[in-house]
Formats: structure tokens, C-alpha cells, sequence
């Protein structure tokens, strides 16, 4: 029977991306006020592409989860369908949040939004979440993210941590379907980035001048929607990380 130290995420991944996270939205402030809106702000800076990035390797893990779960003969077969659905829907919502965006790759080929589209597009941008009437396409998703940060990614793991290392446990649903208390930081950070936000009552480039942008704006509320985005793509990642590490973890104790 073989072992492994890798069940888990390292702390590079689940300590680390917090942290750099945090360390790139105060400090890039600090480089002046057109440096940090060159750097952070509009399609193609950091945040924006790192949030696409982010989810690249959620949608091509999630698929090599669906795949193995259903091959999976070391769970019941209830579980092992309920676990490949579950990343299934991570695929499809990975793809989603990919796929708006980049606005569906508009922003790379430059295609000009067809002119019905424009109408009611309130950006004239070839996306869903933009369109006049269809909120729900940009809030509901944007709640259920929340939700599932808050409950599944702190609450959930915090009071399964005893669970967990009880003998048999990793035959289980939940010791799957929810991740480890590993996800805590970024969950953290996602649930409560735009909070200071809220305070100002304004974000990028709502009709101010340079001289409004303040460290304190730049660093912590004017990106406030971008980057909590931004922390949702990174939980997605490192849920979907964390089962994959324990599933690889599991067959080869198996074996």
C-alpha cells in the first residue's frame, strides 16, 4: 500500500495566494495613481485576467473529476455520482464565469457587438450578465458564490475538522463535497473585500479625478466588485484543488 504527504493543499497554495492577493492590492497604491490603474484596472489588467486565468485550470480539473468519480470504485456509487455531478456543475459554472469575462473572447478578437446585441447590452459588450432585465444573470450567480463561500468554504469546514480524522471518513460524501478548513483564508477574503467598499459609496471611475484616488480608495474599495470576483475564481480553484488532492490521495492508499 502505497503513501503520500499530498492530501492536501500546501500552505504555497492555500496561505500564499491570500496573502500575495492582499500584498498586490495594497502595494500597487503605493506606485501612483496611473501605474495602479494601468496595472489593476479595465480588461486586461491583473485583476480581470488573473480572475480568467483562475479559472482555466477549475473547468480542466473539475472535468478530470467527473471523469474519475464516475470510474470511482472505492466510494459507493450514490456518492461517487452525487461527487461528479457536483464537479460537473463546477465545469459549467467555471465555463460561465470564464466565458463573461473575457465577454466570451470579445476582448481578445476585437469582433464589434452586433448591433440587436448592443440594444440590450447596456455595455455593448457580447455578455449575458449586462443584459437590460436579466440581472439575475450577474446577481444571482454572484449570490450563490457567496453563499457557498460563506457556508460551504468557512462555516462547513470549521465544524467538520474533528470529523474528518475519524476512521472511515474519507468514504463519506462530505469529506468530499466540502472542502478542508485549508479554503478558510480566501473564503475569508471573498466574503468580506467589499465591505470597505460600502463606505464609499462609489467605485472606479465614477466621475471622480485622480486626486480622489486616495491610498485608501485605491487599496481598498475601488476595485471592491473586481476583485471579490477576483477571491470567488480563487476559491473555486482551491476547492476544486482540494478534492482533487484528496481523490488522488485515497487511490493511492487504495492501491
Amino acid at each position: 500500500m502505497k503513501t503520500t504527504n499530498n492530501k492536501d493543499l500546501p500552505p504555497s497554495v492555500w496561505l500564499g495566494f491570500p496573502i500575495a492577493s492582499l500584498l498586490i492590492m495594497w502595494l500597487t497604491p503605493l506606485l501612483g495613481f496611473y501605474r495602479w490603474e494601468m496595472l489593476m484596472t479595465g480588461e486586461y489588467g491583473f485583476i480581470e485576467s488573473a480572475t480568467f486565468i483562475f479559472l482555466l485550470p477549475v473547468i480542466i480539473l473539475s472535468a478530470i473529476l467527473v471523469h474519475r468519480f464516475l470510474l470511482f470504485s472505492g466510494l459507493t456509487r450514490t456518492t461517487a455520482l452525487i461527487m461528479a455531478g457536483v464537479m460537473l456543475f463546477c465545469v459549467l459554472a467555471a465555463v460561465y464565469f470564464a466565458g463573461e469575462e473575457i465577454n466570451w473572447g470579445q476582448i481578445w478578437f476585437k469582433w464589434e457587438t452586433p448591433e440587436e446585441w448592443s440594444e440590450i447590452n447596456y455595455q455593448q459588450e457580447t455578455s449575458l450578465h449586462n443584459i437590460e432585465g436579466l440581472s439575475i444573470l450577474n446577481n444571482f450567480p454572484r449570490l450563490m458564490m457567496l453563499v457557498f463561500t460563506v457556508v460551504g468554504g468557512i462555516i462547513i469546514p470549521l465544524a467538520l475538522i474533528r470529523w474528518r480524522r475519524t476512521p472511515g471518513a474519507d468514504r463519506k460524501l462530505w469529506y468530499y463535497l466540502f472542502p478542508t478548513w485549508r479554503i478558510i483564508p480566501i473564503a475569508l477574503i471573498a466574503a468580506t473585500i467589499s465591505i470597505p467598499s460600502k463606505l464609499y459609496g462609489k467605485g472606479y471611475g465614477a466621475n471622480l479625478l485622480p486626486d480622489d484616488y486616495t491610498y485608501p480608495y485605491m487599496a481598498f474599495a475601488a476595485n471592491a466588485g473586481e476583485m471579490k470576483e477576483y477571491a470567488f475564481a480563487l476559491v473555486m480553484l482551491v476547492y476544486v484543488l482540494g478534492v482533487f488532492l484528496l481523490v488522488r490521495e485515497f487511490k493511492n492508499r487504495a492501491e
